[in-house]
């Protein structure tokens, strides 16, 4: 939906899959608009248009409420649907008193889903989702999965030089008792994005808090379901933990388990498949590959078990969490005659379930040449170098409109309070075009208006501007355009203390 928020200058225009929970683009005149992820249609509706809709007389499911008004019933939505929409609610409409019921009750919102310092190291931590029906785990699948992850990592190990390998918990397997049953998670489309918001949940972190991979087997004897899968919480390299999802079944059943751990590993620590690259998933040593020639049997190896391509240390390298003593030399680490792929690629965050968004960022100030304002949060910061080519990317930067006053803005909303005490700012694309030379700060918070944080002269198109230690959820740029009139952003980076947060998706 597209509701005005107090003190902002634009409608917002963002809004959230009722049945995945993803981000949807609400932007234009359609009045019926479709998620991207799950294709479920959406009817728009805008403020004047919202009532207070019937009272909820059996309690089931989730409802809203507005200054105690009820304005949405959901009866069929989960626990983690509900939370997610009414972190939603609560983020974007911060003077309206937002509540949520679910099957009756309050819905408290704990204190960890708003914290969000990144841990300094991740462990692999093997666990059992059961889903509703289920039997729980045999003592001997979870010495089995142990005895895989053991493996694994002693495989990294090898493929690593010897230098490092990911850390693996000494507690027992996790085990999960889900509310849901298996038809409830065939229904989904991605079953990998709800199961997470539970585990977070189960477990007391949030996406950005947890210090954790879960390894997870979903306990279903009867097929392999769901599919292995494995992903970043908030995508890139170093941005935290992640999942790995792979069925009982195949862990029972499926011979070439082992290799499926090691690959799925991959992506959980922001490993793409090598066909990122150009190169072919069938033949590529790789593990990141498909190359059948690299199955295991059982407990033993393959007799041509795959690899680490440069581009694969490359990447593992970035991620200093999970491999703090790995360390990338394009010398030591890629063959003479081996074409190294310039550009790094990047599995994309989860749209987790139950948890809290990333940033929005809305502008007043035009998003030209295909450019969004939102790409310069959370996004890869590309260098701006004077190579004679030009390298502006409308995927990862944001361009202005021409400016009549010389000023052009940025708003930010974060997806709760955060402490700040500095912004990094990269501005200008090709080494030469469209610098800001000025910025101005401002801040405020709930029924405030925007208060003057820090004014600064910017000497370098790539500054880190510290400030006083501030407290807010809204912050909005005012950047100084040169004689161009244009300012192009190519990325923001946010600090609280020593510690920065919402992360770009490859570290500066």
């Amino acid at each position: 939906m597209a509701l005005t928020q107090p003190n902002f200058s634009l409608d917002l225009t963002v809004a959230q899959c009722p049945k995945c929970g993803a981000n949807l683009d609400v932007t234009g005149n359609r009045e019926v608009i479709a998620c991207e992820y799950c294709g479920t249609p959406l009817v728009r509706k805008y403020s004047n248009q919202i009532r207070e809709v019937n009272t909820n007389a059996d309690g089931k499911g989730y409802e809203l409420f507005w200054d105690g008004k009820q304005v949405g019933h959901e009866p069929n939505w989960s626990r983690e649907q509900a939370i997610g929409n009414l972190l939603w609610n609560q983020t974007q409409y911060p003077d309206r008193k937002v509540e949520g019921r679910y099957k009756g009750e309050v819905i408290l919102l704990h204190d960890s889903l708003f914290q969000y310092i990144l841990p300094k190291t991740l462990s692999l931590q093997p666990c059992f989702v059961v889903p509703q029906g289920e039997r729980r785990p045999a003592e001997d699948q979870m010495q089995r999965l142990v005895r895989h992850l053991r493996w694994a990592r002693e495989r990294y190990a090898e493929l690593l030089g010897n230098r490092n390998t990911f850390m693996l918990t000494e507690k027992d397997p996790l085990i999960y008792d889900s509310p849901y049953n298996l038809p409830f998670y065939r229904g989904l489309s991605s079953q990998a994005n709800h199961i997470t918001g539970e585990l977070l949940d189960f477990t007391g972190f949030n996406r950005f808090s947890c210090p954790l991979i879960f390894f997870t087997v979903v306990v279903n004897h009867q097929e392999d379901f769901p599919g292995g899968c494995g992903s970043p919480f908030n995508g890139g390299f170093n941005t935290g933990g992640g999942i790995v999802l792979v069925s009982s079944y195949a862990l029972d059943k499926i011979p070439n388990f082992q290799s499926t751990v090691q690959h799925e590993l991959g992506h959980a620590f922001g490993l793409p498949h090598v066909d990122a690259y150009g190169y072919d998933m069938k033949t590529s040593t790789s593990i990141m590959s498909y190359n059948l020639s690299h199955h295991t049997k059982g407990f033993n190896p393959s007799e041509m078990p795959g690899e680490f391509i440069p581009e694969d240390v490359r990447g593992l390298a970035l991620n200093q969490r999970a491999f703090p003593t790995i360390t990338f030399d394009r010398k030591k680490n890629v063959p003479s005659e081996y074409n190294l792929h310039s550009e790094i690629r990047i599995i994309r965050r989860m749209e987790i379930v139950g948890q809290p968004t990333g940033i929005v960022v809305r502008t007043a100030s035009g998003e030209a040449f295909s450019s969004k304002a939102g790409n310069v949060v959370q996004n890869i910061i590309k260098p701006s170098m004077n190579t004679g080519q030009v390298s502006y990317d409308a995927g990862r930067m944001w361009h202005s409109e021409k400016s009549a006053t010389g000023w052009v803005s940025l708003e930010l909303l974060f997806p709760f309070i955060v402490e700040l005490t500095g912004i990094g700012i990269h501005t200008q694309h090709s080494g030469k075009y469209h610098a800001a030379e000025v910025v101005r700060i401002f801040s405020h918070t709930k029924g405030e208006k925007y208060s003057l944080v820090k004014e600064s002269r910017l000497r370098s198109v790539d500054e880190r501007v510290n400030f006083t230690f501030t407290k807010t959820q809204y912050l909005k740029l005012d950047l100084k355009a040169g004689s161009s009139g244009y300012v192009v952003v190519r990325g923001l980076q946010f600090f609280s203390g020593s510690e920065e947060i919402f992360n770009p998706l490859i570290p500066c």
